[in-house]
């Protein structure tokens, strides 16, 4: 599998095939195996994997550049970068997703109330 995103997959999530392993239940050489193209995953490995890294079996096998994954009923799918920004969200400690919050309301205000008085282009 030429295309197959597993590594790059597994790099972005800043993750080690052992903690793939421990929660996939696929043994930590397979998945060496997988990356290095010595081997090739079945069916309800791809799930599995897909599942773990919340994308679609086709981004995963590298036939789609959409990621899938899970989507919330009348929400529209995840960009990349999107997922980007939740994962890096989602690192942060809880006092600096708060002060994180507090900012992007701040900016929110701020930039509504400048786009009324007509000093910028919203």
């Amino acid at each position: 599998m030429e295309n197959f995103r597993l590594k790059e997959l597994r790099s972005e999530k800043k993750c080690t095939q052992q903690e793939i392993s421990d929660k996939t239940e696929i043994s930590r050489s397979v998945i060496s195996e997988y990356e290095s193209g010595k081997s090739e995953p079945t069916a309800s490995v791809l799930i599995k994997l897909a599942n773990f890294f919340d994308v679609s079996t086709d981004y995963l096998l590298g036939i789609s550049d959409e990621l899938g994954g899970t989507v919330l009923p009348n929400s529209p799918a995840l960009s990349h970068d999107d997922k980007k920004l939740l994962d890096a969200y989602h690192g942060l400690e809880p006092k600096l997703r708060s002060l994180l919050w507090d900012m992007l309301e701040t900016w929110q205000k701020n930039s509504v109330s400048l786009s009324e008085t007509g000093k910028i282009n919203a």
